[in-house]
């Protein structure tokens, strides 16, 4: 019996341990894999190769690959493509004073 509730409290840690929460302010609007996000600050929540976007109840998710680089990054830098309507897709995330970078759209 004791076995299995040292189990059970075991993985139950190692699945909290896996999710990674940040927080981001996007200055501008932006869309994140097809749905659009008002300026603002969100609650990014990294889980199995997808990344949760929350700010109070309007939420997106984004396939997501969490990158590790040498350095840390010094400021959140935020990379964007354009399509031809001038509309902003968030592609990357590089999270000021961590060596974390989120790319988007990967699979």
């Amino acid at each position: 019996m004791i076995k299995k509730l040292a189990l059970g409290f075991g993985v139950l840690a190692m699945t909290l341990a896996s999710a990674q929460t940040f927080h981001v302010t996007l200055l501008q609007a932006t869309v994140l894999n097809g749905t659009p996000l008002k300026a603002g600050d969100y609650s990014v929540k990294v889980d199995s190769g997808k990344a949760t976007f929350q700010r109070g109840k309007d939420t997106a998710e984004s396939p997501v690959k969490v990158e590790t680089e040498m350095r840390k990054y010094p400021s959140t830098i935020f990379k964007y493509t354009t399509e031809g309507s001038g509309t902003m897709h968030l592609t990357e995330i590089r999270l000021a004073g961590t060596n974390t970078k989120l790319v988007f759209g990967q699979n």
